[in-house]
């Protein structure tokens, strides 16, 4: 459906909540397709820019990325405080790029968005699962190897069929030198 948006579509909030669905739904090119429609006609759209600035980082156009998310929050008149995802790829772009003490903010920053959002009662397991393996992923890159390690083999105990939790565990305990206990994770069936 995605897909099939007209070209000739100039509704903002249709090619808004479009946008935002292909995202949600990692239609990539669908998303791309939709933001550029919008920059188009705007281009200053908070949706579009925050849109594209996921794309670019999610494409490894990392600089591209931080460029676009610092336009988007200069276009932003309400509080990011609740915005996890902005603060995590902002971060993680500046982290890619070299830029770790300038990442370090926006780091914690999305990490503290997603305890405060953990710390609700939800009944969603895949939003659940997700909140928690970004947490895991910001506390690797803050340098809490241990913490992200035990989230993740939380993660893998409750989830065993989950390959690709165990696959980030294995690639994480790699990552910290810790072979010998990644070759046990992928022992196990």
């Amino acid at each position: 459906l995605i897909e099939r948006v007209s070209p000739a579509l100039t509704d903002l909030k249709k090619l808004e909540f479009y946008g935002q669905m292909a995202l949600e739904n990692d239609q990539i090119s669908a998303a791309r397709k939709v933001y550029d429609q919008i920059s188009a006609i705007d281009p200053n759209n908070p949706q579009a820019l925050r849109g594209i600035g996921f794309l670019e980082h999610l494409e490894g156009q990392n600089q591209k990325s931080v460029d676009i998310l610092t336009r988007y929050s200069k276009t932003q008149p309400k509080d990011l405080s609740n915005d996890w995802e902005f603060y995590y790829y902002l971060g993680t772009g500046l982290q890619a790029l070299g830029r770790s003490a300038e990442a370090r903010p926006d780091l914690e920053l999305s990490l503290q968005i997603i305890d405060r959002l953990q710390s609700q009662p939800s009944d969603d397991e895949e939003t659940d699962i997700a909140l928690r393996r970004t947490r895991a992923r910001l506390f690797a890159l803050l340098g809490r190897q241990k913490d992200a390690i035990a989230i993740f083999e939380d993660l893998v105990g409750k989830h065993p069929k989950d390959l690709s939790l165990r696959a980030e565990l294995v690639d994480l305990l790699l990552q910290f030198g810790e072979r010998v206990r990644a070759e046990e994770i992928l022992d196990q069936r």
